[in-house]
This record gives structure tokens, sequence and C-alpha cells, in this order.
């Protein structure tokens, strides 16, 4: 009792200092308070002061931290659907369940290209009449940064089904990053290669003993007699390996033009492979299915320096170019071709010069990005060529959003050629 009359006699003192306007008195008395009786004062708009233990703090922490995990808990019921409350409050805090964010979200990342795909097919190129009149049985796609080719691999996953009269397609990814198939992708690549390796051993086999049986006499490699042998076997192994050096050359030469795609094979299926079956397979993904890849950057160099290739290309796409989206849409347009990009990063410290004409500001943010690349589409004479003396072919450039791709960077900016019937 004598403690809390002390208490409330020196509360009042502390008031009167306050009402005097005495603010140090007040301070030094407030700090002498709470260390000798372990309570903390707090001050009301009123003027009147009150004063907790710490132990009814420590409790009142307790209980908003209680509240928070309820909260947090709640959350991630409506996220995962589950019913029951009671059974949520005993789940162990394992490293699954710390990272469901980071695989939710890499999970709709992988989930874009599939999406992207379904839009290129149907949106792009199956409701066009120019794509119809191309004379061509295969319309080549050039996937600028495609990374793993993932966005290639699902435009020709359903290759055979694809009707744009009756024409399939090619996708050559252009990346400096060589294409690392999954083990999943991997597995499909050899079941689908499996008829044509075991043809080809079953011919090797049936090849290797016919010529076995076979004895001619007249030729030193066969014969053992002679006392020539020796020295025509060195000619002829050095002629061998001149001819094989050539070979290897040659091979190296395209390799670095075009990536030989059976590396990129998982390891636990390249053991398995001899060098043979990897050149199947190899021309199998470049033949017969038309997935390729040419390693190295995209940009006005590479134009020049494959001008076939960019002439063959019908199409050019890019999902999330990084620093390539400048090159794709300038290129694309100077040459009216088809193309589809999906801008991402904008970088504005590497591309200072980006600077809308409308404000004079420099690009920074992606909306900023979009309004630049639109701004250059309206300089561009649209009008490309007439086909017909009833139709005009005119190449736009028009932006549109893909509500299926996930996140902020879901803004599509195609250019393409639209049939309008002229008017008498």
């Amino acid at each position: 009792m004598d403690d809390e009359k002390l208490l409330n006699e020196l509360i009042e003192q502390r008031r009167n200092y306050r009402n005097q306007e005495n603010y140090e008195k007040a301070d030094a008395l407030r700090k002498q308070i709470e260390n000798k009786f372990n309570i903390i004062i707090e001050d009301s708009k009123n003027g009147t002061a009150t004063y907790i233990t710490m132990d009814e703090l420590n409790k009142r922490k307790k209980r908003k931290r209680a509240e928070e995990t309820i909260k947090r808990q709640k959350q991630r019921q409506q996220q995962h659907n589950i019913l029951d409350l009671d059974k949520l409050k005993h789940i162990p805090r394992t490293r699954a369940v710390r990272n469901r964010r980071k695989q939710q979200h890499i999970k709709s990342q992988k989930a874009r290209f599939f999406h992207f795909s379904h839009f290129i097919k149907a949106n792009f190129l199956n409701n066009n009449d120019y794509f119809k009149s191309i004379n061509k049985a295969t319309i080549t796609l050039l996937d600028i940064c495609g990374g793993s080719g993932n966005l290639s691999w699902e435009l020709l996953k359903d290759n055979h089904q694809f009707a744009i009269e009756k024409k399939s397609l090619r996708c050559i990814v252009i990346d400096p990053k060589k294409i690392n198939f999954s083990l999943h992708k991997s597995k499909i690549i050899l079941k689908k290669c499996s008829k044509i390796i075991n043809n080809k051993n079953n011919n090797m086999t049936h090849h290797t003993m016919t010529t076995t049986n076979k004895v001619v006499d007249g030729d030193p490699r066969y014969n053992d007699n002679n006392n020539n042998n020796n020295d025509d076997e060195k000619r002829y192994s050095a002629s061998n390996s001149r001819n094989v050096k050539k070979c290897e050359k040659s091979n190296q030469v395209k390799e670095q033009c075009n990536y030989f795609m059976a590396k990129g094979l998982h390891p636990k299926i390249q053991k398995k492979l001899n060098s043979m079956e990897m050149k199947i397979i190899n021309n199998y993904l470049n033949m017969n299915i038309g997935f390729q890849q040419i390693s190295s950057l995209f940009n006005h160099q590479f134009i020049q320096s494959n001008l076939s290739i960019w002439n063959q290309a019908d199409v050019i796409i890019g999902l999330h170019p990084d620093e390539a989206t400048d090159d794709i849409i300038e290129m694309s347009m100077k040459h009216f071709k088809p193309f589809i990009c999906v801008p991402c990063c904008v970088f504005p410290n590497k591309f200072p010069n980006r600077k809308l004409k409308s404000s004079g500001k420099t690009v920074r943010q992606h909306d900023e990005l979009i309004e630049y690349i639109m701004e250059k589409a309206r300089e561009v004479n649209l009008l490309k060529h007439t086909s017909n003396s009833n139709k005009t072919m005119v190449y736009v450039v028009k932006e549109q959003t893909i509500d299926t791709i996930p996140g902020p960077c879901n803004v599509a900016i195609y250019g393409n050629y639209y049939v309008k019937e002229k008017s008498f």
C-alpha cells in the first residue's frame, strides 16, 4: 500500500511539471519511476497518465502475435482450400511450407509458355488470311532469346494437329545459351526416335555379317601372305585420317551456326547412347520435328551474317526478350515481317536514349516502354503491297493484353498483315 501511495504521488508531481511546461523535470521523474517500480507510463490526450506493468505488456505482445498467426493461417487456408481450421494449427513448418509461394511462382512462370503458344496459334496464325496465302509447306518461326526452348517445345508439341491449310511449323531458337532438355523431355524424344534407332542397328548388323563373309584375294588389306601389307596399310590409314579431319572441320563450322541439339539431352540418357544414335536424334529433331538452335546474340550483325535464315523466317517471336526487344521490333517493322513480342524488363541504365515524344521523359517503367514502342510503330509506313484488285494487304502494329499469362508483363505487341477491301 505504501508503494502505491508513493507511486500515485510521483505521478501527480509529474503531471504538475507537465502543466507548468517543465518537461525536463517531468522526463527525469518518469525515468526514475519506470526504473524503480518496473512499469511503463502511457500519457493520454486528456492529460491523464496510466501505468502498465512489464508482465501485462508481455501478455499484450503475445496476444498480438497469436492474432497475427491466426490471420496468416486463415489466408493459407483460403489459398489451398483447407476446410479444418483446427488441423491447420498443428501443421509443422517444413521447408516445403516455407517455399510454397516460391514454388507457386515457378509453376505459374512455366505455364506462361503454354498460354503464349496457344495465343500465337489461335489468334495470330490460324485467324489470318496472310499465312494461308503463303506458298510454303512449313512456316518458320524465329524464337529470339528462347533460353531453354520451352516456348518452341510447346509450339511443336502438337505440330501434326496444327492446321493452316495443312502446313507445319519449324522453330529456330536464337540464344547464346545452349538448350538443355529436362529428363522428361529427353525421354519423350528418345521414345519417338526408338523405332528409327532399332531399324538402323538391325541394318548395321546385317551389313557387318555380309562383309565379313566376303574374301577379296587381290586386295592387300585382306591377304596376309604379301610382304607389302604394312606400307599399303599405312598409306590407306593416312588417307582416311585426312578425310576424317576434313569432315571434322566442316562439322565444327556447321555446329557454330547450328547447335548440335542431341547434346542438350539429359546426361542420364546421353550415357546410354552411341555417337551414331546421337546423330539420328539430332537429324530427327532438325528434320522431322523442325526444332533447331543458333547459339548467338540477335542484333544487326546477326541479320547481316545470316541473311538466308532471316529471309526464310515468316514470324519473329520474343517472350520476355529483355535487351533484344528494340532489335526485334525495329528490324521486323523495317523488313515488314510479322512479329509478336511480350516485353518485360526496361533496363533504363543500358538504354538512356529511350525517350517519349509526348512528354520527353526517359523510359523507366513497363507502361512507358509500351508507349515508346507504339510511338515507333506510328512512324512506320504501314501500307505494304496489294495482292488482288479487290483486296489490299496492310501491315498493322497492335497491342493486346493476354490475361492467361501471369504477372504484370503480359502485354503483347504484334505486327501482322490484314486484308482490307478497297472502297470504290
